[in-house]
């Protein structure tokens, strides 16, 4: 793993291109209005916890960058809450990063993405599940 340090995001969900949805990782594109916790929040694929206000926490995993795959020109946050089927749009998340699991990269091949984003999902799995939500520190409470 390549980070271990908690980081707490929030901010509400907003539209994106829905490349996500399609490749079979529906994510949310979050909008930040605060960070804490950690160090600066490095570019790359995270494993957390997400949640909406008085929401279960659900598994996730975070990608942080340019999506170089696609030709990212802006850094984005995009969040797969693993199994939730849910609309998030207009809600606001919380995320928790719990470990940084690898750099973005480009794939050539978009079946390649689709192999790595199914091990990244595993991976979160597996360390969350030693990790619970509710075992995490509080780093802000719901105003």
């Amino acid at each position: 793993m390549a980070g271990s340090r908690l980081v707490h995001l929030c901010g509400p969900v907003q539209h994106g291109d829905a490349r996500g949805r399609t490749l079979g990782f529906p994510t949310a594109n979050i909008r930040v209005e605060s960070v804490s916790g950690g160090d600066a929040l490095a570019p790359g694929v995270w494993a957390g916890w997400a949640r909406w206000k008085h929401g279960p926490w659900y598994m996730a995993v975070v990608n942080v960058g340019m999506r170089p795959t696609f030709g990212g020109e802006t850094c984005t946050i995009e969040a797969h809450l693993i199994d939730y089927l849910g609309d998030l749009y207009g809600r606001t998340l919380e995320l928790r990063l719990v470990a940084r699991l690898r750099d973005e990269c480009r794939f050539d091949r978009i079946e390649a993405l689709v192999k790595q984003i199914q091990a990244d999902v595993e991976q979160a799995r597996t360390l969350l599940a030693r990790r619970p939500a509710n075992t995490l520190t509080e780093v802000e409470k719901w105003r």
